[in-house]
């Protein structure tokens, strides 16, 4: 058991010096299911109340209604026997006792331990009992109904029948309709599972689906024992058409939120059960201190009427009132109006001359104490008061007009207040976000308590102490609360931790100001979530760390003995072949040994991923040749004139044949065969018995301990450890030929340089060859059935893959020329082939396909353009002009800013265009990333700020330009002018005023302005911007406002069901004749016929 936590209030103040002695306070315990929902929250809100009054302890066990097979927050109520309690109030009702089950017993027999217990609204076993009293609330609500609204066809939703308090509601009602003479009907009850979210509407389909009960006709009011039931049923019948309370009246329990935020709001038997709350403090303190208690053992309740019933609002039966003096004057009950207010309102409706003092006004006044109210209750007590005054005072304008002006003060104040909750209530969930978001971050115990003690206060909870189970989930400690004769009285509340089921121990949370506490009972349960998936995760990471710790021990160790026992192994084998010669027999069985050792060595390291690879781009043939002539005394070796590259490790590449030739016999035949997306090698020989055609025999012909089989059972099983390691395959093969081993090995792709898996092939028809003469590239078409396609630089390799799938792309790097490696590059970086297989033919070095690419570029090639972000069609129309105005020039794509960054990291750019908003990042992050100054096109669909000018200053190669504006042949002659270096020369030495002017037309276009206003903005005089715009964007200041509002119009009319003339007007144009003349201009049909067409 461990104990951690800040110390609640209790306990701060460092060590305790000694006090003279002072009676004990005494310590109750509210046992209760809750104390967040609904009447546990207003229970909950009377107890501290009056333990505030009465200088009293409270410790809160708010652990769930018991069932039989237990919940695991009543495991709570163990604690009740350990917390040094003088009595406590058990809220049994609720509870749901007596129930069945060995925690429900255990719970009565420790609170008959702790001597004075009070139980509410239910007897338990002999304790002294307080009650609301639900019989008259319920004899209140039908009589209200059928003899102010004549409804006699009443319905019920009893709630759940095993729960004592719908029981007894239950048969108050059927006493009720037996009282007006109403026989009951059994078709008009409906009962609910429970009082969950959906209760009542499930109960009320019963009614109206099961049973076919038509409301208005079968009957005309319903009563439920619950305002959530209620909620429930208000909502399934507004949808289905039923009119509450035209067609049926509505009452309910509880006068809970849910009663109050009704539509309309609920009629509701209101049971105060804070007043019950304070009682049973009372009670039991009297009792405490051998005194007489309290006379009351009952508490009524009172039916609060609203619309549901068929009553009118109150606000509108104060309309209705008839004017007159009131029966009592605004000074015989002034509630919060005292004299002097009453007198500076008198002063105030006969001053006529508006002689008084402002500050000592009666409104002054006025709003000077409502600024000090805290609560809604307070207010509404204002507004009646004003109301009364209201009624009192002589009926005259400047009466009116000054009551109108005070209770405009009093709704102000609501208002501010309503907004200062919905603030606090922002601001607590914002917290509790950031304490979720530091404890998911938590590896050890201390970092939990540690966030809980910067956080927690932040949140009116002035300490906590945690108390964490042990891993097998006993908890011996008993809750760590204050000495009942401390300095301070404390409210502690206990939380239990757990997930599902698994117990995590328990944390005591200082409740805090009484006003926070009594408000904020679910802020205690939600801290308890929390800390619970905290702690869970720290026993996961903690049962991680330790597995992790001892794998690699064991790993560390067994790495030391593999080492160990290679030396031991080898030195004396390679002894032996020291002092033999090639060719007796003694050294090629010596050999043979060393090569075994070493497979079994690789093969126990591969167990534990400590054989690395060290894969590179290589040509296979010279190296299958050569291992075919190490390891085999004959056979035929048949391999083609030249083989694609591939991506491996030659050493491990190496082992793999010579195991498969061992293994094969002396007179192995190999030959290989390239199919897309794979290479295969085949290893056959007649020497060789196939096996049972069984998966089986299959799997165990590569078991490297099997018996009962031919040799190098041990060489099979490294070789297809290391194929799978290439993300290849060592299978049987059973023919067409020979017996034999066929080895699966991937092509490399763009994506990783493995490739595919060999398993995965892709699915197209079409072999993409880079060159025309590639006579390799056509003995794969036809011996694989492709179809070979040469793709143009000017087609859209989008199309290409949708109407041509290509199951991979040839190339011989040999004979690279700038044009043919620029098409490589492009088909390289495309993301439609990013996965599928190159065959590259030729000299080829690097790591992967980038690497070789980048070192195959031929010198003197021009640095690439780069264009990022947008859409897959703009870039490809981008890609287009470009190679069109930089004719050779290597154009690249990235789709989003990372993509770019590695781009970036391989090659500077020449040219670089990029959006505005790219989908990781910002365009000019990127464009900041840049470690050299290149020309950079940015362009926007939303538009340019003045931030974004300013963000622009430190690159004065950069331009700034809306997406659209510019025609293909205008945005080529920008491109033009961006990279050639005599017209960099003539652009503006000074790029501020065109940008600032930009972003100004981009931020008024909706406007109307002059040119005038445009120079100002950019600090120049009006002709001189003139000349540097058109220089820059090659448009004048008007066209470029023009074209804007025209694709700002081409958006409104594609997005929204604007008339054209709202769209004119949205935009800028406040003539819709001109604006529909200069888009037929611009786009070549008519506003309306562009949107029919989109």
């Amino acid at each position: 058991m461990a104990e951690n936590g800040s110390p609640p209030a209790w306990r701060r103040g460092g060590q305790r010096q000694p006090r003279p002695r002072r009676a004990r306070r005494p310590t109750i315990g509210l046992v209760t299911a809750n104390i967040h929902l609904g009447v546990g929250a207003s229970l909950w809100s009377g107890v501290l109340e009056a333990a505030e009054r009465e200088d009293v302890n409270i410790v809160c066990f708010p652990g769930d209604a018991l069932t039989p097979g237990g919940a695991p927050r009543n495991a709570l109520y163990e604690l009740l026997d350990q917390a040094a309690l003088d009595g406590a109030i058990c809220w049994t009702s609720t509870l749901g006792l007596p129930v069945g089950g060995e925690r429900s017993a255990a719970l009565v027999r420790r609170l008959a331990g702790l001597g004075q217990v009070i139980s509410l609204n239910r007897a338990l076993d002999g304790h002294e009992t307080l009650l609301l009293d639900s019989y008259a609330g319920m004899r209140k609500a039908v009589g209200h109904l059928v003899e102010h609204h004549g409804r006699r066809r009443l319905a019920c939703l009893r709630g759940p029948m095993a729960n004592p308090v719908a029981l007894d509601r239950f048969r108050a009602f059927s006493d009720a309709l037996a009282r007006h003479r109403i026989p009951r009907d059994r078709a008009l009850v409906s009962a609910s599972l429970d009082y969950a979210a959906g209760a009542g509407a499930t109960a009320m389909r019963v009614l109206l689906d099961v049973r076919g009960l038509r409301p208005g006709r079968d009957f005309d009011a319903v009563v439920a024992c619950s305002d959530v039931l209620a909620a429930d049923a208000l909502r399934l019948l507004t949808e289905r058409g039923v009119r509450v309370p035209e067609d049926v009246a509505l009452i309910s329990f509880n006068d809970s939120v849910e009663a109050r935020i009704s539509d309309p709001p609920l009629t509701s038997v209101a049971l105060p059960f804070g007043e019950l709350g304070s009682l049973a403090v009372e009670t039991i303190l009297a009792r405490l201190r051998g005194v007489r208690p309290p006379e009351r053992r009952v508490v009524p309740g009172t039916l609060v009427i609203r619309r549901s019933c068929g009553c009118p609002s109150p606000l509108v039966t104060q309309g209705r009132a008839a004017p007159g003096p009131p029966a009592e004057s605004a000074e015989s009950a002034p509630g919060p109006l005292d004299e002097e207010l009453l007198a500076a309102f008198h002063a105030d409706t006969v001053d006529t001359a508006g002689t008084a003092d402002d500050d000592g006004s009666f409104l002054g006044d006025l709003e000077r104490r409502v600024g000090g109210i805290e609560g809604f209750e307070d207010v509404a007590a204002w507004d009646r008061a004003l109301l009364r005054l209201r009624a009192a005072a002589p009926a005259d304008p400047r009466t009116e007009r000054l009551l109108g002006q005070a209770r405009l003060i009093v709704a102000d104040k609501s208002r501010r207040l309503l907004e200062y909750d919905r603030w606090t209530l922002e601001q607590e969930s914002r917290r509790l976000r950031v304490l979720s978001t530091t404890l998911t971050t938590a590896v050890d115990l201390s970092e939990i308590d540690a966030a809980l003690g910067r956080h927690l206060p932040q949140l009116a909870v002035p300490g906590h102490r945690l108390v964490v189970a042990e891993p097998d989930g006993a908890v011996e400690q008993g809750p760590p609360l204050p000495p009942a004769d401390g300095e301070r009285r404390f409210t502690a509340v206990l939380e239990p931790l757990h997930i599902g089921d698994e117990p995590l121990g328990y944390a005591v949370f200082d409740a805090g100001p009484r006003g926070f506490a009594a408000r904020h009972g679910a802020l205690y349960r939600a801290l308890g979530e929390q800390i619970s998936a905290a702690l869970k995760g720290v026993r996961l990471f903690t049962e991680v760390r330790r597995a992790r710790d001892a794998a690699e021990q064991a790993s560390s160790f067994k790495t030391r003995l593999l080492g160990n026992a290679t030396d031991e192994l080898r030195s004396p084998v390679e002894a032996i072949l020291g002092h033999t010669t090639p060719g007796e027999p003694a050294h090629e069985e010596a050999a043979r040994l060393l090569r075994l050792i070493d497979d079994l060595l690789d093969l126990s390291r591969s167990e534990i991923d400590a054989l690395g690879l060290d894969r590179r781009l290589l040509d296979p043939r010279p190296l299958l040749a050569e291992t075919f002539q190490d390891a085999a005394a004959g056979g035929h070796l048949r391999l083609p004139r030249r083989l694609p590259a591939l991506c491996a490790d030659p050493d491990r590449l190496r082992q793999i044949i010579h195991n498969l030739l061992t293994a094969a016999g002396r007179y192995p035949d190999l030959s290989v065969d390239v199919a897309p997306p794979r290479l295969t090698v085949l290893v056959t020989s007649p020497e060789l018995a196939a096996p049972p055609h069984e998966p089986a025999e299959d799997e165990r012909y590569f078991q490297p301990f099997a018996a009962g089989g031919p040799g190098g059972r041990l060489g099979l099983a490294m070789a297809r450890r290391l194929a799978v390691l290439h993300g290849g395959s060592v299978t049987l093969h059973r023919g067409p030929g020979p017996f034999g081993f066929r080895l699966d090995l991937p092509l490399p792709t763009p994506a990783e340089p493995t490739g595919p898996r060999a398993a995965s092939a892709p699915a197209g028809g079409t072999l993409l060859v880079v060159e025309r003469a590639l006579p390799e590239a056509a003995t794969v078409a036809r011996r694989h059935g492709l179809r070979p396609h040469r793709p143009h630089q000017d087609d859209d390799i989008a199309t290409v893959v949708a109407a041509h799938p290509p199951a991979a792309v040839a190339w011989d790097a040999g004979q690279a020329t700038p044009q043919e490696w620029a098409a490589v590059r492009r088909l390289h970086d495309h993301p439609a082939l990013r996965d599928v297989p190159f065959l590259l033919y030729g000299p080829i070095v690097g790591r992967d396909l980038n690497q070789a690419l980048h070192a195959l570029r031929p010198s003197g090639l021009a640095a690439p353009a780069l264009v990022v972000g947008g859409s897959a069609a703009s870039r490809e129309r981008f890609r287009r002009l470009l190679t069109g105005v930089l004719p050779g020039r290597t154009v690249r794509a990235a789709a989003d800013g990372t993509a770019a960054l590695a781009l970036l990291a391989e090659e500077a750019p020449g040219l670089l265009i990029v959006e505005r908003v790219l989908p990781d990042m910002g365009g000019f992050e990127l464009v900041e990333r840049l470690w050299h100054d290149c020309p950079v096109l940015m362009l926007s669909d939303e538009g340019f700020t003045f931030a974004d000018v300013r963000r622009a200053e430190p690159h004065p190669g950069l331009v700034m330009l809306g997406r659209g504006i510019l025609t293909d042949a205008e945005t080529a002659r920008l491109l033009t002018s961006l990279t050639s270096a005599s017209q960099r020369q003539q652009r503006a030495a000074d790029p501020a005023p065109v940008r600032y002017a930009l972003a100004y037309i981009e931020q008024h276009y909706r406007h109307r302005f002059s040119r005038w206003q445009i120079a100002q903005a950019a600090g120049v005089s009006e002709d001189h911007l003139g000349r540097l715009f058109h220089r820059e964007l090659g448009l004048t200041l008007w066209e470029y406002l023009t074209r804007l509002r025209i694709e700002r119009a081409k958006e409104r009319l594609q997005r929204s069901d604007d008339n054209v003339q709202t769209v004119a007007r949205a935009v800028g144009f406040h003539d819709r004749a001109y604006f529909s003349r200069v888009f037929r201009r611009l786009t070549g049909v008519a506003p309306h016929a562009y949107r029919d067409a989109s």
